[in-house]
Parts: structure tokens; sequence; C-alpha cells
């Protein structure tokens, strides 16, 4: 697949260009700049192998050489792959060192921190994370399992659904901050309303948390002031407020498998869910996910659709992973598809489009860049129903 892939894009990427080109649909200039002159001959993959970190390392790196060894099957020509351990010393000297021993192209680091602690990129580097908003550096590439990219569309959906008043559920942590804030302001840019925000501590307290975002408590307090004026027994049915027509949730899939139940225990019924991938484990586990029924959420295409859905590269590779390492991938699937879009990225650098529909059909999504050097993905949209993620 790869090597079709490769032929087919090289005779179509210049008849795409002229065709932009003449509908006046050009993207920047710069983006010429971001054409290699020649494929990647010698590439160094940067990952934790030890360390707190090390299983999410593995992942990635088991991932990049499952597609290398496919394409190495297809293709007489592919690049000599070096690794190197994040955790065995100054990560800028690291990178340093490889560079210098002749990498004309890097891979990595896969930690934030890691990541801004390079603070010269001097060969094309595809780092595996996302730096701060907003920061940029030559030669840097920035490639992630963001929520950021799921936020995004999670705002593009419910505009496209009509909604227009939204609450919002998410961990009062950096993670939940990050993503509260990147929904609010894309939501709010589009002139739609955020009517309330839960952000829940603790699993303890969800009951009355949710509770009291819905206003269900109030309504327990007017039952109690009825009873002391009436002076007797009264049938009070409690209603939640009626000032929004959809929830934003992201969470961990033990937590939202408590928080929905509780939506729907408070009379949420009607209202839709939108939520991150956050919310599911990416295990197909019916009796598990069953609390998650009726939940809208995206995900990468690896973890959503069958073999027979995938680009064919793709299901062979996810096949012969699930074989070797079966229990480490039901751990961590989405960092062994971050590893092998990584070496799609690779390979085939230089057929990156401006857009889905014409990028890299990978395991991750469509993979597309920017102008900022940003790689996003284009994901796959699913709802739970009877513990299962079936795909729209």
């Amino acid at each position: 697949m790869v090597k079709i892939m490769r032929k087919t894009l090289y005779l179509i990427f210049p008849l795409l260009t002229v065709i932009i080109l003449l509908t006046g649909c050009a993207t920047s200039p710069e983006r010429a700049e971001f054409a290699l002159p020649n494929p990647p001959e010698k590439v160094t993959l940067m990952v934790p192998l030890s360390g707190a970190y090390a299983d999410s390392g593995k992942a990635v790196r088991d991932g990049f050489f499952a597609a290398y060894y496919y394409d190495k099957q297809q293709n007489t020509s592919v690049p000599n792959i070096n690794i190197v351990d994040t955790n065995s010393g100054n990560v800028r000297m690291l990178y340093q060192q490889a560079v210098s021993q002749g990498a004309n192209f890097i891979v990595g680091p896969l930690l934030r921190s890691n990541l801004q602690a390079i603070s010269s990129f001097s060969v094309p580097t595809l780092g595996l994370n996302w730096l701060q908003a907003n920061e940029t550096h030559q030669n840097l590439y920035q490639f992630g399992l963001s929520p950021m990219d799921e936020t995004n569309q999670v705002v593009k959906k419910m505009d496209a659904d009509g909604r227009t008043h939204v609450l919002i559920i998410v961990p009062n942590n950096d993670w939940g901050t990050r993503i509260e804030n990147n929904f609010a302001a894309q939501w709010q840019a589009l002139n739609k309303n955020i009517i309330g925000v839960l952000k829940y501590t603790s699993q303890q307290a969800l009951n009355k948390n949710i509770a009291s975002l819905l206003n269900v408590d109030q309504a327990y307090g007017n039952e109690w002031q009825l009873k002391q004026i009436l002076n007797q027994k009264i049938r009070f049915i409690p209603r939640r407020r009626q000032d929004f027509d959809a929830i934003f949730l992201a969470a961990p899939p033990a937590q939202a498998k408590q928080i929905v139940p509780l939506l729907r225990f408070y009379y949420v019924h009607d209202i839709p869910i939108y939520a991150t991938s956050s919310i599911y484990d990416g295990v197909p586990n019916p009796h598990y996910n069953r609390d998650l029924d009726g939940v809208m959420f995206c995900d990468m295409p690896w973890v959503l659709l069958a073999n027979d859905q995938l680009p064919p590269a793709v299901a062979q590779i996810r096949t012969q992973l699930q074989n070797l390492w079966k229990q480490n991938f039901n751990q961590y699937p989405r960092l062994y598809a971050l590893g092998v879009d990584a070496y799609f990225i690779v390979s085939e650098f230089n057929q990156l489009a401006p857009s889905a529909s014409q990028g890299i059909q990978g395991a991750t999504g469509a993979l597309y860049l920017t102008n900022d050097r940003y790689i996003v993905r284009e994901l796959v949209w699913a709802k739970m129903e009877n513990g299962r993620a079936i795909v729209e």
C-alpha cells in the first residue's frame, strides 16, 4: 500500500497543485519551503525506553518499526533507522549527537517536556507532541495525540448539528482546563453560548456536582420550602434546567461511566452528549461500556474501524501488532497507531497536503499539514449503542 501510495501521489500531486492554483485557492507560498529535497536516508527515533514512560515509548517504537518493515517488504529504498532512549541523558545533547552522527530527519521526542528542552531544530524534526499554544520553530513539525485536535472537531460537529447552548463537564486539572479553554474559545467565536461548566474534583462528589450543574438541587430545595409552607406531604417531581441543548464531556473512562448514568438519572434523556476519545479505552467490551450508551465521540480509525474499512497497509500492520503484543496493544492502542503514522509521515512527507481530503489516510486519522507546521488529524465519529462504538 505504501508503495502504491507513493507512485499514485507523485503522479497526482502536481496535477492537484495546478488545479489549486487555477481556482485561486493556493495555500501560502511558504508551504513550498516544507518540501524535502530528498527522501530521508538516516532517521533517528527519539522516545523513552526506560523510566516512567518506557511502556509508552516502546509502544510508539513498535508501531514505528511495524510500519517500517511493512514498507521494506514493498520498497527497495527505505531509510536507515537509529533509536535513542530519551531517558538516557540530556535530551538536547542527545538530539545534537544524533544530528552530528548524520541523522537528516528526527522523529520525537514523545514527551512535551523533552520537546520543549530542544531549543533549536537543525534538521527536519517530527515532534510526537505539541508545544504550548502557537509555539512554532523552524524545522519542527508538531504531530501527536493532542486533545485539541479532538476538541476542534467536537466544536465543528456540534455547530453542524445546530447546537447553540452547551454545558461543559471536564476534570479540575491542567488537562481539563486546557480542553475547556480551547473549546470555549472556539465555541464563543461562533457566537454560541456556554450555559454552565462543571470542573469535577472527585468521583465521590459527582452526584452532588451534577445535580448542582443541572439545577436539580434547587428543585429539591423548593420541595422542602413548599412542605414547610403547606405543612403537609406533597408528591414532588423535580425538573432539571431547560436552557441547554448539548453537553460537552471530556473525562477518562472510569469517570465517564459515572457521569453519563448520573446525567440520565437527573433527567438528561433527550439532550445529546458529545465527547472526546478520552471516554473510551479503545477496547471493545459491550458489557463494560454500556453505561456510555448514547454518547457521541470522535476517535482514530485505528480504534473504531474494522480491517475492511482501513487502508490495507494499516489493517495489516494492526493485525500483526495485535497478534504479537495483544496485552500491550490493548493497553496502548493509540500509541501504537502514533508510531505507525510517524513512519508513514517520514516516508511520505512531501505528500502531506493542506486538507484532510487530500492528506495521508493513516492509522490516527486523515493527516494534513497546516501552514504553522502542525500535522492535524481528521477523526472518525461514533456513537455508543448497547456498549458498542457504532461508526456514524
